[in-house]
C-alpha cells in the first residue's frame, strides 16, 4: 500500500516536514490547543510550557507508533506554512494521523481538498479504509468528516471518536 501518491492539486501545496519546521509546528499545535487553554487559570508562561511538553510528547508518540508515516507541511500558494498533514499508509487501512490548519486557514476548503486527495489515493491503492481519531469536542471536524463519508466506529478513547471511510 506504499506506492507513490498522486500529486496534490488543490488551493494549497504539500512538502515534507523538515527539522527547521519545528517552531511552526509548535505554533500550529498551540493554535489547536488554545481553546481548551482559555479555561485554565494558568499564567501564559505555564500554558506555553504545558503546550511545549504536550507537543514534544505528541511528536515522540508519532515517531514511535507510526515510523513509516508521511508528514507534510501544508503551504498556501505563496509558500507560507498553514498546516500539517500526517498519513500512515503502511497497513491495509490507512490512518489519517493529523490534519491541522492554522485558524486563518480553516473554513476555506483546504481540509476538504486534502481529505478528498487522501480518499482518492486510498481508493486507487485499494486500501481497505481510511481511519482517524477526532476529539469529541471538535464538532466542526466531526461534521466535515461525516460530510465526506466517514462513519463512526467503536473508539477505545472516551475523548475521541474513531471514524472510518471505506469508499
Amino acid at each position: 500500500m506504499m506506492g507513490a501518491l498522486p500529486p496534490f492539486a488543490g488551493t494549497a501545496r504539500l512538502r515534507a516536514v523538515l527539522r527547521q519546521d519545528e517552531p511552526f509546528l509548535l505554533r500550529l499545535y498551540h493554535s489547536v490547543r488554545a481553546p481548551e487553554l482559555l479555561l485554565l487559570p494558568w499564567s501564559e508562561a505555564e500554558k506555553r510550557a504545558f503546550v511545549a511538553d504536550q507537543f514534544r510528547l505528541q511528536q515522540a508518540h508519532y515517531r514511535k507508533n507510526c515510523p513509516g508515516a508521511a508528514y507534510w507541511i501544508v503551504e498556501d500558494m505563496n509558500g507560507c506554512a498553514i498546516g500539517r498533514l500526517s498519513l500512515d499508509r503502511t497497513g491495509a487501512e490507512w490512518r489519517l494521523i493529523e490534519l491541522a490548519l492554522l485558524p486563518e486557514a480553516r473554513s476555506r476548503g483546504i481540509g476538504t481538498q486534502l481529505i478528498g486527495w487522501v480518499q482518492q489515493a486510498a481508493r486507487t491503492a485499494d486500501a481497505e479504509a481510511v481511519t482517524l481519531h477526532v476529539e469529541v469536542t471538535n464538532q466542526s471536524a466531526c461534521r466535515l468528516y461525516r460530510r465526506l463519508g466517514f462513519m463512526e466506529a467503536p473508539s477505545q478513547f472516551a475523548t475521541h471518536r474513531f471514524l472510518r471511510w471505506t469508499g
